[in-house]
């Protein structure tokens, strides 16, 4: 059957796009689970519930982008333009969270660092660039403005140097404070806002400095469990408030940035961040989530954010009669395909390397 016939018998009876990000929270509140009252988690972003929040927020990202394409369809989808930034900062947070808490857990942690992290980033940003550059070669687009517009990084990626940059910043602290926990959080904050400033003053691109933020909020939720525990459980109420009232902002017409963030841009996402990152921990430490669907998402949350602009740009090539509904549902199951394939091809590449664990870096 041609497509133009498919669409016109089948995409009238799905076109609400609003049902994607419906399936979504339905997946997530299928999972959610209440901890016993009077008891709070002591690892409220543990591996479980990162894995549930990274498949979460990757669908986020792609409805963010197949969003700004498509602004009049629906009525929930188009709010999904805003959450971007936010759905990105989840990331950072989860990512300075796991580096802290592997500190405190794991007294070998150090051996074989960077040739882990190296792989887990590199490896499949290698295999969609590669992609993403044959889409060059065949004229989908102009590669003299695309290296103008994101500083020299290849489409669809500034998310991985930068979260290698920080990657970096915390090895360095971690020298430098000679192994010393309580020398290792203020060194790591001190490099990363350094970071932050000196890219606030070259002006660069907004994109490149909201995960900072969040990224230290996971250095400190990581850094101290007790401490971390009673902060949170005595500051839940305001914590919790202000974490509603973000989402809320994000999900109204861009009120945030219209009204609220001119002239204060920078500091004003570094913090929105801090605290959307600290709100999650502390809804948290009295609600997990996890199921096999979000477990799934999870586990192949990296590549499905690396996978879905390439996915779009693919399907409006070979298939442009596939147009408004229609092209939101290709690539919704495009990218969940592409990035199933890529894990899988990754991770069977990685079992016959030589174990990162065994090399000292």
């Amino acid at each position: 059957m041609h497509f133009a016939q498919f669409q016109s018998r089948l995409l009238p009876t799905l076109d609400w796009v609003d049902l994607l990000p419906v399936l979504l929270i339905a997946v997530a509140l299928w999972g959610i689970r209440r901890i016993p009252k009077g008891m709070f988690s002591d690892d409220p972003l543990n591996k479980g519930q990162g894995l549930a929040l990274r498949g979460i927020f990757a669908c986020v990202v792609m409805l963010h982008h197949l969003a700004q394409k498509f602004p009049v369809l629906g009525c929930i989808f188009p709010r999904f333009g805003y959450w971007g930034p936010l759905s990105v900062s989840v990331f950072f947070g989860l990512s300075g969270y796991g580096l802290m808490r592997q500190v405190a857990a794991r007294p070998d942690w150090r051996k074989g660092f960077w040739p882990r992290r190296s792989k887990a980033v590199w490896m499949p940003y290698a295999m969609v660039a590669l992609f993403t550059l044959l889409q060059w070669w065949r004229g989908d687009f102009s590669i003299r403005m695309l290296l103008k517009a994101h500083w020299g990084i290849v489409r669809y990626g500034w998310f991985c140097p930068i979260l290698f940059m920080f990657y970096a910043i915390f090895r360095w602290a971690d020298r430098e404070s000679h192994g010393k926990t309580e020398s290792l959080l203020p060194l790591a904050f001190g490099g990363a806002l350094t970071v932050t400033l000196a890219w606030g003053l070259l002006d660069a691109p907004r994109h490149t400095v909201l995960g900072n933020g969040a990224f230290l909020a996971g250095l400190s939720l990581g850094s101290d469990g007790t401490t971390v525990k009673a902060i949170l459980s005595k500051s839940r109420t305001w914590i919790i408030g202000l974490t509603v009232m973000i989402a809320t902002l994000h999900s109204t017409f861009g009120l945030y940035w219209r009204f609220i963030a001119p002239g204060t841009k920078t500091l004003f996402v570094f913090l929105m961040n801090s605290f959307f990152v600290v709100g999650i921990a502390a809804l948290s430490m009295n609600w997990q989530m996890g199921n096999r669907v979000l477990a799934w998402l999870g586990a192949i949350s990296y590549e499905l954010y690396l996978s879905h602009g390439w996915v779009m740009v693919e399907i409006r090539h070979r298939w442009p009669e596939f147009t408004g509904t229609g092209y939101v549902y290709a690539v919704v199951a495009g990218s969940l395909a592409m990035a199933s394939a890529l894990h899988g091809g990754i991770a069977a590449i990685r079992r016959y390397t030589t174990p990162a664990r065994n090399v000292d870096d």
